[in-house]
């Protein structure tokens, strides 16, 4: 597949939306990020490194569309909050014991 092709499939499947996920952190180093708009994009791992997590997230989603993990460029990264939600959200997530979390953004670059 080539750049262009993956671009265009990344369009259609994103159709102009902005993937957000939330992410939970826990004791052990353990992360489980969930796209809130497609919950079926699921990924996860050990540790903070802020690279190796940005480009776990890249490949979902572009295994989610079809594209080959190599195209993951075509993604930008837009933002990144920590505790968004509602106070309810954010009340049940203080609930369980030392679990951290937070929300990242990706679009179509």
């Amino acid at each position: 597949m080539t750049k262009a092709e993956a671009r265009e499939q990344l369009d259609r499947f994103l159709g102009g939306k902005v993937l957000t996920f939330s992410f939970e952190h826990y004791p052990s180093g353990e992360w489980v990020a969930t796209c809130n708009e497609i919950p079926s994009i699921v990924t996860g791992g050990m540790g903070d490194d802020i690279t190796s997590i940005d480009q776990m997230l890249r490949e979902a989603i572009v295994c989610a569309a079809g594209v080959p993990a190599e195209h993951t460029d075509a993604l930008r990264f837009v933002s990144y909050a920590q505790e968004r939600g509602s106070f309810f959200d954010r009340a049940m997530r203080r609930t369980r014991e030392n679990v951290r979390s937070e929300e990242a953004q990706y679009v179509l670059a």
